[in-house]
């Protein structure tokens, strides 16, 4: 499904449009204040709450505004509840359109040569019972103030997809790392272009062809249950993970093909300590 928010946003100071004599004037690198509501949209997921299913926010959420100044903006969270949240922080004076990137701490300094957002999506990634971990699953918006200084709408887009597994009730507490293996890559560095009506990714192929999933921070083994593996969004032909398990090293692959949409939701199956095949070593 779709993975996306709308958030309102208010400017905090009475803003004009701007002409082509505002962009080259000397104050455009002064910073004007920017406040946004956040709150999402049907299917939105930037958090997974522990029903698997409710968008939740965290107090420490960050998001990079560029308003196509050269550099990121960090707006914070001021107030929320979970599902709402009010962001505020300051961009360019006297700029009008904006791209806005969640997380924060995983979006490049600055825009492509074109215009591109680059953005690093971690070949190792703690998992999160029912859930992923928070500033892991990348949602891109854009944006452009109203010249009335009324509220403007933005929908954030994830330009990920992500892998579902399960892991059964005998298997509890006895799993310490998963590996997941493709056939191209699925981590590292994204461009994401943002020119139509929705984004577009494209995963650098000198990235990682392997995930590494370790157990939820603070924790030295996966409980029971369902998680979820952040994957660039791409067409999978065929994977497998390899696990240890007690000492003894375990490996399952698929033939199967699937993937190639942002926003959308791969159940990978259950991972089967009884019917996997053992492995002397892992790959």
């Amino acid at each position: 499904f779709l993975l996306f928010l709308t958030i309102s946003l208010a400017l905090a100071t009475n803003l004009t449009s701007c002409s082509e004599e505002d962009i080259m004037d000397s104050n455009v690198h002064e910073l004007s204040p920017l406040s946004f509501n956040a709150a999402p949209a049907t299917a939105t997921r930037t958090a997974l709450d522990s029903d698997g299913n409710t968008v939740v926010w965290k107090a420490t959420d960050e998001i990079a505004v560029y308003d196509f100044n050269t550099t990121k903006h960090k707006f914070v969270i001021t107030q929320f509840d979970k599902s709402n949240a009010q962001f505020t922080g300051k961009i360019t004076a006297k700029k009008e359109q904006f791209l806005a990137v969640y997380p924060y701490s995983l979006s490049a300094e600055n825009l492509t040569a074109t215009g591109e957002i680059s953005v690093e999506l971690p070949s190792q990634q703690n998992a999160a019972l029912s859930s992923f971990a928070s500033n892991l699953n990348i949602s891109i918006g854009k944006g452009a103030r109203n010249v009335d200084g009324s509220p403007s709408n933005v929908t954030f887009y994830n330009v990920c997809q992500l892998l579902k597994f399960h892991i059964p009730e005998y298997a509890s507490g006895k799993i310490k790392q998963i590996q997941f293996y493709a056939n191209t890559a699925v981590a590292g560095t994204m461009n994401v272009a943002y020119t139509a009506n929705t984004p577009v990714t494209t995963i650098n192929q000198n990235g990682s062809k392997t995930i590494t999933i370790l157990p939820p921070i603070g924790n030295d083994t996966f409980a029971a249950g369902t998680y979820y593996i952040v994957s660039a969004p791409v067409v999978l032909k065929g994977f497998s993970m390899a696990f240890t398990c007690d000492g003894t090293s375990y490996t399952l692959s698929s033939n199967s093909t699937f993937g190639g949409k942002a926003g959308k939701i791969y159940t990978l199956g259950t991972i089967d300590l009884v019917n996997t095949p053992k492995i002397s070593a892992q790959h």
